[in-house]
Order: structure tokens, then sequence, then C-alpha cells
């Protein structure tokens, strides 16, 4: 049913696509963002505090104008509030449990790759060769759909799982 749902999603988003409906990528993607995170499982946090949000950051220059911001005020992730958060690189990274990584930042991905591998932050970037060099989920346009590539071995490092039913979905390093 969850990848039902999913596939459902990005089929709307191409048709939408296809039709010249204004649905850009980023307005997919950040769709996408709350719909992958239902694949995912983040270790237990001591104390997490019910009321605590998900934290949704993005680091770099921030791709997705103000969707990102909109469409979280209406929907949570993980029947949590969301609370997005902007960084302007490696420097400014807070604890979060999902970063974005754009593509701004290409020369300094190694840097914020080892900043969030001391915690169970699920990366996530849109750009070529991400996921080789060590980002969770990669999402790249392939044709006209969106399609993911998926690096197992950061995701078992942060502690993160992903449905198995999801990983069929993607490319996986």
């Amino acid at each position: 049913m969850r990848v039902r749902s999913l596939l459902l999603l990005a089929a709307g988003a191409i048709i939408a696509f296809a039709q010249g409906a204004p649905v850009s990528d980023y307005a997919a993607k950040v769709m996408l963002l709350e719909k992958i995170c239902r694949f995912v499982d983040w270790p237990a946090r001591p104390n997490p505090g019910a009321e605590r949000p998900f934290i949704l950051a993005v680091v770099g220059r921030n791709p997705f104008g103000d969707e990102l911001d909109a469409y979280f005020l209406s929907h949570k992730i993980k029947g949590r509030n969301v609370s997005v958060k902007y960084f302007r690189g490696p420097a400014d990274i807070e604890i979060c449990d999902l970063l974005f990584i754009s593509s701004s930042e290409q020369a300094r991905l190694t840097d914020i790759l080892k900043f969030v591998a001391k915690s169970p932050a699920l990366t996530i970037g849109d750009t070529k060769g991400y996921a080789a060099k060590g980002v969770m989920l990669n999402i790249l346009r392939d044709g006209d759909h969106l399609g993911f590539e998926i690096n197992i071995s950061a995701l078992k490092k942060a502690g993160l799982n992903v449905a198995p039913s999801f990983l069929g979905l993607a490319k996986v390093y």
C-alpha cells in the first residue's frame, strides 16, 4: 500500500508535468520528501519528547523557494510537526532528522557527510554522483520522471532502515 501511494504520487507529478501543469521538479520533490520518510525508520532516541518536531534542513542554496515551508505548514512527517531549517554551509549545520544537500554544496560534500555521520540524519540530494559519494538517497530526473538512487552502506552506518519494498524502486549502491 505504501509503495502504491508513492508510485501514485510520482505518477501524478509526472502526468501534471507532461500536461504542462505548473508542477516544478522541486514542487514534486517537496512532496516526495514527506512520502520517502514513510519508508524510513530512524533509531529510537532516548527521551525523544512527544512534542519535538521533525527537523528537515537544507544546506546550501535553497532550490525549493517557498514551497518547502508552505507544504510543511499543513503536512507532518512520522506524525510530527515539521520544522524547516536552512544552513549556508557545513559549519552551520545543526542536528536534524533529514538533511537535503543542495547541488551548490558539491565541493563541500565530504565535510557535510562527516558532520552528519555523527547522527542518524537521512541525507537526500538531487545531484548526479551524490549517492556514490555517500548521500543516502539521491533523487534524479530519469527522462520524464523522477528516479532514486540509494546508498545502503550510508543508511546502515547511520542506523536507518528502509522498507525493502522501497528499495525495489531505486538503483541501489
